[in-house]
C-alpha cells in the first residue's frame, strides 16, 4: 500500500490536516521527509 499517495491525496483534497499526517509517521506508516514533502511544513514531533 503507497501511504504517501493515499495521505498525499486526502490532504490536497482538505480531508487530513497537519495533525492527521503526524499520526501517520508516529504510526510507521511515511517518514518525516515524505511529512514535509505533503505538508510542506517542517515535521514538529509526534501528534
Amino acid at each position: 500500500m503507497d501511504w504517501y499517495a493515499i495521505l498525499k491525496r486526502h490532504y490536497d483534497a482538505g480531508r487530513y490536516d497537519e495533525a492527521d499526517v503526524r499520526k501517520f509517521v508516529a504510526a510507521g506508516k511515511i517518514n518525516e521527509e515524505q511529512y514535509e514533502a505533503i505538508t510542506a511544513e517542517s515535521y514538529a514531533g509526534t501528534a
